[in-house]
């Protein structure tokens, strides 16, 4: 079965501010949900980004399990997108942990890719 995962997260008023994140799963039959998360302060757009689609992966792995899954991933932070796909290195100490469990849940998957979007897709997607 096939999934897909797009994620989008940042700060409000200011970067760092509240923190927030949406994701939609959505498999094969288009079936989809929103998630929205709020995650409080002070929070970077990028710790946002990267707590977003850890969310996304727990919620598939929590409710769907974990073998069999091919899962696309998609959003519109380079940074993220190409530091998921192990593309570049995750030195910051705010993010680097939160990395790990991303590779980690992603992993247990039977693949996964990550493909980058523009902004102006989330917003149609997730509202923000």
């Amino acid at each position: 079965m096939k999934l897909t995962l797009i994620f989008d997260g940042g700060a409000r008023p200011t970067n760092p501010g509240n923190g927030y994140g949406s994701f939609q799963v959505s498999d094969e039959q288009g079936v989809a949900k929103i998630v929205q998360k709020e995650y409080g302060s002070p929070i970077t757009n990028n710790q946002a980004e990267w707590m977003t689609l850890e969310q996304g992966l727990l919620d598939i792995t929590g409710e769907r399990g974990f073998s069999g899954y091919e899962l696309l991933v998609k959003g519109d932070s380079s940074l993220v997108i190409n530091g998921a796909a192990r593309l570049w290195k995750v030195r910051h100490p705010n993010l680097r942990p939160i990395a790990d469990r991303v590779w980690a849940l992603c992993d247990k998957m039977a693949s996964v890719s990550f493909v980058w979007h523009p902004r102006s897709h989330s917003v149609v997607i997730l509202g923000h």
